[in-house]
């Protein structure tokens, strides 16, 4: 499956679980920094399915600092983007959509498809030791686990569902063969009664004769 797939197939950007706010707070806590987000990258758009810190949005791919290096499936991590050639010129950075300058992220991989990030990131530059970084990349591994449990757990209510309509199918039909049988049984009864009863004349001038 293509990246857009995925994100299709995984329903990510209509029904986002609750859950992922909690692991977002956890990663803001991780990295000691105050904002974090977790982003899912389209072919067209950045689309922030939980943040904490500001409120999550949606910008142009364009725009993300995730989608530079996303095709890598890589972490990244930076001390001070305004002195990376790779993100100083970026919106976020130079102030026209915001003042990063601290900024990590570890890649979302679901089905083999790198769909987003984990992301952390300040205003102020720092460095982030490599005990943080492993336990942002749990967090990552997390949110994956989280998208996955909740795809088959629609899965299951469709087929829970399926199963339901099935057994109202059949219900129906065992109550229309019921009445089907009971409505034959009632038309043949007179015909059946004449039958014996000829039957019956007939045994009777058989032994006569």
């Amino acid at each position: 499956m293509t990246v857009q797939e995925v994100i299709s197939e995984y329903d990510v950007l209509g029904n986002p679980p609750d859950a992922l706010r909690s692991v977002v707070e956890l990663a803001a806590f991780v990295a000691e920094v105050p904002m974090a987000t977790i982003n899912i990258i389209t072919d067209d758009a950045q689309h922030q399915l939980a943040a904490v810190g500001f409120d999550a949005a949606i910008c142009r791919r364009e725009d993300s600092m995730c989608a530079l290096n996303l095709h890598l499936g890589q972490p990244v991590a930076v001390a001070d983007a305004s002195q990376d050639p790779r993100y100083r010129s970026n919106p976020f950075v130079t102030g026209a959509l915001g003042d990063v300058r601290f900024y990590a992220n570890h890649p979302l991989v679901l089905a083999g498809e790198t769909i987003g990030t984990l992301c952390v990131f300040d205003t102020v530059p720092r460095e982030i030791d490599e005990h943080r970084t492993a336990l942002l990349a749990v967090l990552a591994a997390r949110i994956v686990d989280i998208l996955e449990l909740e795809r088959r757990t629609r899965y299951l209510h469709t087929v829970l569902q399926r199963a339901e309509e099935l057994r109202d199918e059949l219900r129906r039909s065992n109550d229309h063969l019921s009445a089907f049988a009971g409505q034959i049984s009632h038309d043949l009864a007179g015909p059946l009664t004449s039958v014996t009863m000829s039957l019956h004349l007939l045994q009777e001038q058989f032994e006569e004769q």
